[in-house]
């Protein structure tokens, strides 16, 4: 309702504004607009292959320590032979040899969206597990599909919503999988629109008030 009020009040008086007010308006409507934080990337191509689990990236601040149950080394970091990246992929079985594993990613702060390219070794499905100081809080499972000359189902598993700080990756039904440079990122620090808003008519109203002062 504020967002509205703000938009007519503008639309209205934005001739009569100076251009001070102005550009401070338009500040105040690209922070409306901004619906959510930028994704980090977490890169793998930084990782020497042969590096096993656990292993820890770090990227905007924010690390993701990657492990599973069978560590050392239950993944390791090896090049693709995926066709989503050319780069390094994460997968199974690492130097433990141990396979049917789930893949845990732990974040060292709350995140609230995630997104992977992955591969399996069959039809899948990838399934994905959002957890908050250990509890559950949704989830969510993905089909890969071959393409092209790759004999690899591949696709990308995304979640999004709710808080956590920890994804857990799993296939119970092919014996490997792989996962590349995944994408996460976190609540956003976007003031609240309505007081965003208020800001807004406040300045509207001081920008008229000056003028009418002014005759």
């Amino acid at each position: 309702m504020l967002r509205r009020i703000l938009r007519h009040t503008v639309a209205t008086n934005i001739p009569r504004l100076s251009t001070m007010a102005k550009q401070c308006l338009w500040l105040i409507a690209c922070a409306l607009a901004a619906s959510s934080a930028q994704a980090t990337t977490f890169n793998l191509d930084g990782v020497a292959a042969g590096t096993g689990t656990p292993l820890t990236l770090t990227s905007d601040g924010i690390s993701a320590t990657l492990s599973s149950a069978a560590d050392p080394g239950g993944f390791d970091i090896a090049l693709s032979f995926f066709s989503f990246t050319s780069g390094n992929v994460i997968l199974t079985p690492g130097p433990a040899g141990a396979c049917c594993l789930a893949l845990d990613i732990k974040f060292s702060q709350t995140m609230t969206s995630f997104s992977a390219p992955f591969g399996t070794d069959g039809l899948g499905p990838l399934a994905l597990l959002a957890e908050l100081s250990g509890a559950s809080i949704g989830g969510t499972t993905a089909v890969g599909m071959v393409t092209g000359d790759f004999n690899f189902p591949e696709g990308t598993i995304s979640f999004s919503g709710a808080a956590f700080d920890q994804i857990v990756l799993s296939d119970s039904t092919d014996p490997y999988f792989a996962i590349g440079s995944f994408a996460a990122a976190g609540p956003t620090n976007v003031p609240e629109p309505n007081t965003l808003a208020l800001f807004g008519l406040g300045l509207v109203g001081v920008g008229l008030s000056r003028r009418r002062l002014a005759r």
